[in-house]
């Protein structure tokens, strides 16, 4: 169920905004006749949606339009208005509008246009703030990982690596930017791990595989890991590794299943 805020300077109108928006009872709207009441309103209350008049009472559209921006973010905001001016629309977008809408002579159809953009708009920012949190919950998964972890492109430059890979071999994140993933590689076990490298280019992958990563102090830790290359069709995008130090217990099982399946969503 979605909570909308209806802004119009006509009783009537707002009668008929609600009369026919919570008709299927999955949109519970608000009304408020002036920007003012609107902005008491919203200070005390989430809603999912702004639907306004253009012009509102007091002040224009558009600027009523920059005022939610400024106060309330990304708030979806809808345009509704009888006015054909020419360029009102890209106006209106160019200010942050979500959606814009010319009434009809046909008050019913408006009313169905209308519930499709609030629909719309109010169940885009469900998804992206949804997938906001599980971007984040992920992040916290990879960044707070025991396991050395690191994303890397075709060219050996780092995508990223999470904070147990820079502790471990003492890189700041901005040294991590002027380094390759070769850098990192003991001399002794360079070959080896170019000719993994190269295979996984090609779409193979490594499990356990053993290799010996360089501190920046000169430091040699043996480790074991899984690798893989995700692929936009026959072009490698990125390798993908999750590496263990050989000297520290081994992880079970279901620990590195889980650590495999969030690395499957690295860039």
């Amino acid at each position: 169920m979605y909570r909308i805020l209806v802004v119009d300077g006509e009783p009537e109108v707002l009668a008929v905004a609600r009369l026919f928006l919570e008709g299927d009872g999955e949109i519970v709207v608000d009304t408020a006749a002036s920007p003012a009441s609107a902005f008491a309103k919203m200070d005390v209350t989430s809603y999912d949606v702004v639907v306004s008049d253009y012009p509102t009472p007091e002040m224009g559209g558009i600027d009523f339009l920059r005022e939610v921006r400024s106060r309330y973010g990304d708030i979806p905001f809808i345009i509704v208005t009888a006015h054909s001016r020419e360029g009102l629309a890209i106006e209106a977008f160019n200010n942050g509008a979500t959606g814009y809408l010319q009434k009809g002579a046909d008050t019913k159809g408006t009313f169905v246009e209308l519930t499709h953009l609030i629909r719309n708009a109010a169940g885009k920012r469900d998804a992206e703030r949804a997938l906001a949190e599980s971007e984040g919950q992920f992040n916290d998964i990879i960044e707070n990982a025991h396991d050395l972890i690191q994303s890397v492109r075709p060219d050996g430059t780092f995508i990223l690596v999470n904070r147990a890979w820079r502790e471990t071999l003492g890189y700041s994140a901005g040294e991590v930017a002027s380094i390759v993933v070769f850098d990192i590689i003991a001399p002794e076990a360079l070959d080896a791990y170019m000719e993994m490298f190269s295979g996984l280019l090609h779409g193979a992958s490594q499990k356990g595989f053993k290799t010996i990563f360089l501190a920046k102090d000169g430091r040699r830790i043996p480790v074991r890991g899984n690798v893989s290359c995700r692929m936009a069709g026959s072009i490698p995008v990125a390798s993908r590794g999750i590496f263990h130090s050989i000297c520290l217990p081994e992880r079970s099982e279901a620990e590195v299943h889980t650590l495999l399946a969030s690395i499957r969503n690295l860039p």
